[in-house]
């Protein structure tokens, strides 16, 4: 419930900032966008029917990113020095820092060695 409100209000948050401050969060949440073709082209190489359409794109993925970022933080708890010898298995990690990190052992130890400054960014490469 906590997580539901926090990412309504993130919505709302967001949808002040953008230009114009013209479109309306819907009873349950969702940018209620007009049937205009205006079409615009994202940042993602997407052509999205209006404006609007391009916001809620963007609303959607940084409440996702949001929602991710809550749920999988990463449990450094069982790294506790920097010296260790990480495997060469490539599962990667986008730090804070724009780094990718090969896997959770060296995201891990480059925490270790940030003092806990670093954190993640998402999984994936950066």
């Amino acid at each position: 419930m906590k997580a539901m409100r926090a990412a309504a209000l993130l919505g709302l948050v967001l949808l002040s900032s953008f230009p114009g401050n013209e479109y309306q969060l819907s009873g349950s949440g969702n940018l209620a966008c007009p049937r205009i073709f205006q079409p615009v082209c994202g940042t993602d190489n997407v052509t999205y029917p209006n404006e609007c359409s391009l916001c809620r794109q963007i609303l959607r993925q940084r409440l996702l990113n949001m929602f991710l970022l809550h749920y999988l933080q990463i449990d450094c708890s069982n790294f506790k020095r920097t010296d260790l010898y990480c495997t060469e298995e490539y599962v990667p990690h986008c730090g804070s820092d724009g780094v990718t990190y090969g896997n959770k052992c060296y995201f891990c130890i480059a925490v270790l060695k940030s003092h806990g400054s670093l954190s993640l960014q998402h999984l994936g490469e950066c």
